[in-house]
């Protein structure tokens, strides 16, 4: 973590409307990331970092992965 005590997520939406998945566009062979399969995993870091010193804030609006608190980045950035 390179000495880092607060990491803020941003684009961590880890959802998909069976549309679009990126914002910048699908991949060739349109991989369908398996965010419901990701998900469990985060909790397994929590513990760790937490034990480290190491705040981490969810900044994504409308984010499914709910293992970390959320704030808006305008407020965690003051």
């Amino acid at each position: 973590h390179m000495g880092a005590k607060r990491i803020l997520l941003l684009g961590y939406d880890m959802k998909s409307d069976g549309k679009k998945n990126h914002w910048f566009g699908e991949h060739p062979n349109r991989v369908i990331p398996p965010y419901s399969m990701m998900l469990p995993y985060f909790k397994t870091i929590v513990e760790p970092l937490e034990k480290a010193g190491i705040e981490v804030i969810n900044c994504t609006p409308n984010s499914a992965l709910k293992v970390f608190p959320m704030m808006k980045l305008e407020e965690a950035l003051i």
